[in-house]
């Protein structure tokens, strides 16, 4: 039972899509019920960790701004 529920695909659904300056959890058009409230869970995590802005910080800090001169 354990191992099913940790291979349960409908656990997984949504994929966040990045590039964006917001959460976007892409859903499978054939999700359930189940499955689309792991979606809003994902997403609602995302939010409370801030991950748009954790990835915008770690961005800049791995390249310098672009200056006038290049």
């Amino acid at each position: 039972k354990h191992f099913k529920a940790r291979v349960d695909h409908r656990r997984y659904n949504g994929a966040a899509l990045l590039g964006l300056r917001g959460i976007v959890v892409k859903s499978h058009g054939s999700a359930d019920s189940f499955s689309f409230r792991h979606a809003l869970e994902k997403a609602a995590e995302e939010a409370r960790q801030r991950l748009p802005e954790a990835i915008a910080a770690r961005m800049a800090a791995l390249s310098p701004a672009p200056t006038l001169c290049d």
